[in-house]
């Protein structure tokens, strides 16, 4: 009879993400009047061309806004430096008294690749339409309708458009746009399905020493040996009736270690499949997650006994409880002390490896479940009864970022080769990323309506690995 995670939770609650602003700055520019659409996020500045002096204004050239990850800069520059030197007759008398040229959009930063944005030039120093001067397509597209500007973002890195009057011998304003880190991908990520032996429930993943995939099998107590093309090469039973293995991780002896809900056992096993298990000390611990820490033990939870537990490669164990509720997920800091998850309590514990525990984060939270550590220098987490994921620096500030699809159960979590975090939602039955920015994107995964997605892994191909509980195994190609 299968058995699935114990640890699975409903989602009742969507949060709002909430985007700060901060102030411009133009120096030695006059700044909008506070309060209004301009101060509030960009500042406005331009100065006329040399050919224009006659008209006796002077105004200073800089606009710079900046919200959240993306940077748009505005720059006056004269028309020497798009098209040329300017022309030396004055231009003709316009039929509206001049004005600086502006763009006001709306409060809004980019964060990922594909997203855009329209501004609106509602002004024109010859009561003409913007032309476009492109920039570097790799980084951002632009289009232009009239007064409308819309931009694009397309990948990291800055450019410059540039937007020129209807003359196209006056003012110019440059546009720079830097997006935030690598963003999310363009396109769907491959996912490709593989099938396991015996109508197992793959729940986790880890990479052998021997380079191959090691799944632990819940439904048949068994822990399955699988190359990276996807092909079962060996299917060893662990000793002990209905272990129920949960999490498991290469060890630093080169073994496979794993835990045993079922059997309240910790094991070990070679890439020959040769088993050896230690019997915790606390009965009923519901040992779940596993990680090789950074002392050379290997480090774990136990959500049923309300500790953390360590067990050195030789099989000593010591167990620590500092009033803990139920452990769930747990890793290696960027701090080099292990970290983990209490579901119970929704917070989230960091200790030494000598067993000294830190004050905990305890808002900001519902229920995290998995843990891993980002890109970023943070610590990134799945929360399901918050339907969200977050990151919690060192210092414990917690932010979340909800899921765009309704009790969709956050789950497993790690970091891709790409730069992002990827979970797996495991009622929704899909694939999720997000960006150290805080922008979530969703993908389906291929399998049978109603599947139950577990634990995600990253192996060193860069490809990720997730388990199901219809006895399939999925492959996330970046």
């Amino acid at each position: 009879m299968r058995q699935d995670s114990t640890l699975q939770h409903a989602n009742d609650t969507s949060r709002n993400t909430t985007f700060r602003r901060g102030e411009p700055e133009c120096k030695g520019a006059t700044r909008s009047p506070a309060g209004s659409a301009v101060a509030a996020s960009w500042t406005l500045c331009g100065r006329w061309d040399e050919s224009l002096a006659a008209m006796n204004r002077s105004l200073t050239p800089l606009v710079r806004a900046t919200l959240l990850g993306l940077a748009f800069s505005m720059s006056a520059c004269n028309s020497a430096a798009i098209t040329g030197a300017p022309p030396t007759a004055s231009p003709a008398t316009p039929s509206i008294s001049p004005s600086t040229p502006s763009i006001s959009p709306s409060s809004y930063g980019f964060t990922a690749v594909g997203q855009k944005k329209t501004f609106a030039a509602s002004e024109n120093q010859y009561n003409g339409a913007w032309t476009l001067v492109p920039g570097n397509a790799a980084v951002a597209t632009a289009t232009i309708s009239g007064s409308t500007l819309t931009v694009t973002a397309t990948g990291a890195g800055s450019t410059t458009i540039g937007v020129k009057d209807a003359q196209g011998n006056a003012t110019s304003v440059a546009i720079s746009v830097t997006t935030s880190g690598a963003g999310i991908t363009t396109h769907a990520p491959s996912i490709t399905l593989y099938d396991t032996p015996n109508q197992g429930a793959p729940y986790d993943t880890a990479v052998g020493s021997d380079g191959n995939l090691y799944l632990t099998d819940q439904a048949n107590g068994a822990i399955i040996k699988l190359s990276t093309t996807g092909s079962v090469l060996a299917t060893y039973t662990i000793p002990t009736p209905s272990s129920v293995p949960q999490s498991i991780v290469s060890g630093p002896d080169g073994n496979l270690w794993f835990t045993e809900q079922g059997g309240n056992k910790i094991a070990k096993m070679t890439t020959a499949g040769v088993f050896t298990e230690y019997a915790l000390p606390t009965s009923n611990a519901l040992p779940t997650d596993i990680i090789a820490g950074p002392d050379g033990n290997l480090w774990f939870t136990e959500p049923g006994a309300h500790k953390i537990g360590r067990i050195s490669t030789g099989g000593a164990l010591t167990e620590y409880n500092s009033g803990f509720t139920a452990p769930v997920g747990i890793t290696v800091g960027p701090d080099g002390n292990v970290w983990f998850t209490d579901i119970g309590a929704g917070r989230i514990y960091h200790m030494t490896t000598t067993g000294f525990v830190f004050p905990p984060a305890t808002t900001g939270m519902q229920s995290p479940s998995f843990i891993c550590t980002g890109p970023n220098g943070n610590l990134w987490f799945t929360d399901g009864n918050a339907n969200a994921v977050g990151q919690i620096t060192i210092s414990g500030t917690v932010t979340e970022y909800p899921v765009p699809t309704q009790g969709s159960n956050p789950f497993g979590i790690a970091l891709g080769a790409d730069g992002n975090v990827w979970f797996t939602e495991s009622i929704a039955g899909k694939i999720g990323v997000v960006t150290p920015a805080g922008v979530v994107k969703e993908y389906i995964a291929p399998g049978p309506s109603g599947q139950q997605l577990y634990k995600i892994t990253l192996a060193p191909s860069g490809s990720l690995w997730y388990g199901t509980n219809n006895a399939q195994v999925g492959k996330v190609t970046l």
